[in-house]
C-alpha cells in the first residue's frame, strides 16, 4: 500500500503510517487507536493466553484455599425436653467438620453412680451421635437397671427420713461432645423431680407394653413392683418439694 505524505492537516497513522487527520483517535485503516490507548493494544493471541491464565487462576483459588483451611466443628446442645421415656435435644454444628456425641448421663442424688446405679442413657440411633454441619434433633432414652433401682430407693428413702428432700433438686443432665479436633466438652442442664418422674413413668409404660417380652436385657424383666415402689418415693419426694415452695 502506497503510504501518502502527511500535511498540515494530516498526520501518518502511528502503526501503519498510513495518512489520517490530525484529530483521528482511531485510523480507518489499521484500526488502531492513536491516543494513550495505542500504547496497550495487546494481540488476539496475547488476549486468549490471559483469559485461560485467568480461568485456570479461578479454577485453582478453591483446591489452594482447602490446603490452607483447616476443617473445624462448632458443636451446640440445647435445653433438654421431657417427654415420655425419652430426652430430646437439639445439636446444632456451625462449623465445615463433623462434631461427635459421646454420651449422655443423668448425676442425682436418686442414684448412686459409684455403685454402677446410674440411669441408662442411649441415644435412639447411632447415627444420631454424629453431628455434621447444620443441626438435627437427638433423642435419649432412659431405662433403669436393677442397680439404679436399688441406688434410688435407698437414696429417696435416706432423704424423707431426714427431711433431706431439698438435697434432691440437684439433678443434672449431663452430655459430652467431641469437637473434630479431638477437643472435648459437656454441657450441663437441670433436671426437674418432675421430669424424673415423668422418665420413669415413661420406662413402666414401656415395659408394660412388651408384656411376655419383658426382660432383664430389656431393662424390664421382674421388677415391676420396684417400679411402683419407686414411683411412690417420688410422688413423696415432690409432694414434700411442694410443701417447702
Amino acid at each position: 500500500m502506497a503510504v501518502k505524505r502527511a500535511t498540515e492537516d494530516t498526520v501518518p497513522c502511528k502503526q501503519c503510517a498510513c495518512e489520517i487527520s490530525t484529530t483521528a483517535k482511531l485510523c480507518r485503516h489499521c484500526n488502531s487507536y492513536q491516543d494513550w490507548r495505542g500504547r496497550l493494544s495487546v494481540s488476539t493471541t496475547m488476549v486468549a493466553l490471559l483469559v485461560a491464565l485467568l480461568s485456570v487462576a479461578t479454577m485453582a483459588i478453591p483446591p489452594v484455599m482447602a490446603y490452607f483451611h483447616t476443617p473445624a466443628s462448632a458443636l451446640s446442645i440445647t435445653n433438654p425436653v421431657v417427654k415420655g421415656r425419652s430426652i430430646y435435644l437439639i445439636a446444632s454444628n456451625r462449623g465445615d467438620a463433623t462434631g461427635v456425641v459421646l454420651r449422655a448421663e443423668i448425676a442425682s442424688p436418686y442414684f448412686n453412680k459409684d455403685l454402677e446405679g446410674a440411669p441408662d442413657l442411649e441415644l435412639r440411633s447411632i447415627s444420631d451421635s454424629i453431628v455434621p454441619p447444620g443441626a438435627k434433633q437427638l433423642a435419649l432414652d432412659f431405662s433403669l437397671n436393677r442397680n439404679a433401682f436399688d441406688s434410688a430407693l435407698a437414696s429417696l428413702e435416706l432423704a424423707i427420713d431426714r427431711a433431706e428432700v431439698h438435697s434432691l433438686r440437684a439433678a443434672r443432665l449431663q452430655v459430652y461432645v467431641a469437637e473434630y479436633d479431638g477437643e472435648q466438652v459437656f454441657y450441663d442442664f437441670a433436671l426437674s423431680s418432675e421430669q424424673l418422674l415423668m422418665l420413669l413413668e415413661g420406662h413402666m409404660e414401656r415395659c408394660s407394653s412388651l408384656g411376655k417380652d419383658a426382660s432383664h436385657r430389656n431393662g424390664c424383666g421382674g421388677l415391676d413392683d420396684m417400679h411402683r415402689e419407686l414411683q411412690k418415693k417420688l410422688r413423696e419426694v415432690m409432694k414434700k418439694l411442694d410443701g417447702e415452695k
